[in-house]
């Protein structure tokens, strides 16, 4: 099984995440940024240990891939079979009290509806599943490794 995760590039600047300027827009925000790309690498070595265990279970590739794009969209395509997406349905502002106080802008999809394709689910979802592969495999194949956290002995 291979599970392809594709996350935004937290590593170059942009506005959404980030930040409200003196004259209310957004702007970018690098400690923000700092901070999602530390849960992003987290969640990538989570996963990574749950592959890990199941291992001689059952083998589980899970790979994770960064792109320098503002994330609207939420894909997770499975075995090239099974496709659940969905669109980030909100714009929070809350604020941040380190490094400074100051309001972020952050793209919440909690509430967000994901559609689960799959292409054993008739025509209408192979197509489907088809498209968004499609799609996916383009960005995945723009995308680069997701960055190695700071080392411990850095």
């Amino acid at each position: 099984m291979t599970i392809r995760i594709l996350v935004p590039d937290f590593t170059a600047p942009m506005a959404i995440p980030g930040k409200l300027d003196g004259d209310g827009k957004a702007v970018d925000d690098p400690d923000f940024r700092a901070a999602l790309l530390a849960k992003a690498q987290g969640f990538a070595a989570a996963l990574d240990e749950l592959a890990q265990d199941l291992v001689g279970r059952r083998a589980v590739d899970v790979r994770f891939r960064a792109l320098h794009i503002t994330p609207l969209l939420k894909f997770c395509l499975i075995n090239d079979e099974e496709l659940f997406d969905g669109i980030y349905d909100e714009v929070v502002r809350k604020t941040a009290r380190t490094p400074a106080e100051r309001q972020v802008l952050d793209l919440m999809g909690y509430k967000a509806s994901l559609t689960r394709w799959h292409v054993r689910s008739g025509a209408r979802a192979r197509e489907k599943v088809a498209q968004r592969r499609e799609l996916f495999d383009t960005l995945w194949d723009l995308a680069s490794a997701l960055p190695e956290p700071p080392s411990a002995h850095a």
